[in-house]
């Protein structure tokens, strides 16, 4: 026979297991959540747009056609992000929240940063390119 202790310590064990999965859960829908991701959509934006700044500066572009074209994609992305970020931060609930995630705003989010990362891989290539053909340039001054 089960003692009253053997079925006390079924009901705690399995009381604490689905208060694991509720925390596990929570944290899985809070980091999909279009608040998160927007803070991390605006990090990507603003680390894009500093190397672009930075590779300008430095003469790391080839021209200054590419320069502008990059420009104009970032601030393609920055007014998408914008909007973004608009419709982000008018959710004034936990639940508004959950609704713009399940309405697919989490998902504009990411693809927005997706093209954030694509632009910043274009820059790096772009910059790698100028330094590999710079010392040909230097050389054929001579």
């Amino acid at each position: 026979m089960t003692s009253t202790l053997d079925i006390w310590n079924t009901v705690i064990g399995i009381l604490g297991l689905l208060s694991l999965i509720c925390q596990l859960l929570f944290w899985i829908i809070t980091s999909r959540l279009p608040s998160a991701k927007l803070r991390v959509l605006e990090n990507s934006l603003k680390e894009t747009e500093s190397l672009l700044s930075r590779c300008i500066e430095e003469g790391r572009i080839n021209s200054a056609a590419e320069a502008a074209q990059f420009d104009c994609r970032l601030a393609e992305l920055r007014t998408r992000t914008s909007d973004i970020s608009l419709e982000t931060l008018s959710a004034k609930t936990y639940l508004d929240d959950l609704r713009n995630m399940m309405q697919g705003l989490s998902q504009r989010t990411d693809d927005v940063r997706e093209e954030v990362l694509a632009a910043r891989v274009d820059i790096t290539v772009s910059e790698l390119i100028a330094a590999e053909h710079a010392p040909l340039i230097m050389d054929s001054g001579k």
